[in-house]
């Protein structure tokens, strides 16, 4: 039985067994790969716990998180470029579609709050440290992005299905904050870091999947660490409504998507409820009539006659 055809980039999915669970514990493998890199190059320059309170100057955060998170990230780009998913794995511009509000919402959110994190959390920090700081956190969305919703959740949606590669690249991703024990953390804390980085991992994985491309979440990963990082400093008392951005920004993302999801439903069950544009923008609204109402007939071509319902309104 041949491979049947993957709406990805005309791919094959994988459907013999062994050639599946191979391919699987290889992008397993990969992706954990990427995470001990950056993990083991964190340790080796003494990041822990207690680093955001040392890194007092741009020099201490480009050493302690800007070029771990660069090492991490060309080892993850080099990846894809040798695999030759650029495209699959969303390093391409944006397409401008409905999806894309469900990228553009939670950025404009975490934008707002990043700015008031800025202002109150490092009113007296030296110059450079705040840009060099957002720098640095978003190497660490660009590592940690390009592996686990590039390469893991591509690759995974090649061997098997979309949202069963959602779910077990949010796990994995999860999985990999246990990494806060080696650096000091309680069980608790590391746990609680993981059950947080699995939901953020699935939102951002919703975003991957209905915008397209990668940058939208490279740019909520690294937003939202900076938020994080900041809100640490300032006293739960003084963050007011800036604590609430950041879960706008998750239920942002669900809505959204589900808002889509219901709407391509609906066009697919009841397409007379949608109006004339449907899902095929190069016919007229009579081309669209006719191909629905001639039940298995090819649809019109846009340039057929009049009479035959292939002309432009």
């Amino acid at each position: 039985m041949p491979p049947k055809e993957s709406p990805l980039e005309g791919a094959k999915t994988i459907t013999h067994a062994p050639e599946a669970h191979l391919g699987m514990a290889g992008l397993i493998a990969a992706y954990f790969g990427v995470a001990l890199t950056n993990i083991f190059a964190s340790r080796f320059l003494a990041v822990g716990p207690e680093w955001f309170s040392q890194a007092a100057t741009p020099e201490d955060v480009v050493r302690r998180v800007v070029l771990p998170g660069a090492f991490a990230g060309t080892l993850a780009l080099a990846i894809v470029l040798r695999l030759g998913w650029r495209r699959g794995c969303g390093f391409v511009v944006p397409p401008l579609r409905p999806g894309l509000l469900v990228g553009l919402l939670p950025v404009c959110l975490l934008v707002v709050a990043g700015v008031g994190i800025a202002f109150r959390a490092f009113p007296s920090a030296q110059a450079g440290f705040v840009p060099t700081l957002l720098l640095g956190q978003f190497m660490v969305g660009f590592n940690e992005e390009t592996a686990s919703r590039g390469i893991l959740l591509y690759g995974l949606e090649r061997l098997r299905s979309r949202r069963f590669a959602l779910i077990l690249s949010s796990v994995l991703f999860g999985v990999t904050h246990l990494a806060g024990l080696a650096f000091g953390w309680s069980l608790g804390e590391s746990l609680n870091r993981v059950l947080l980085a699995t939901i953020l991992g699935l939102m951002l994985g919703v975003v991957r999947l209905r915008t397209g491309s990668i940058w939208f979440p490279i740019a909520i990963h690294g937003l939202w660490n900076f938020i994080v990082l900041g809100a640490l400093t300032i006293p739960k008392s003084e963050l007011g409504s800036l604590a609430a951005l950041p879960v706008l920004a998750i239920f942002s993302v669900l809505l959204f998507a589900g808002l889509l999801r219901l709407s391509e439903h609906t066009r697919a069950r009841r397409p007379e409820l949608v109006g004339t544009r449907g899902a095929r923008p190069d016919l007229s609204p009579t081309g669209h009539f006719v191909s629905r109402a001639v039940a298995g007939s090819r649809p019109p071509r846009p340039d057929c006659p009049a009479g035959l319902g292939g002309s432009r309104s």
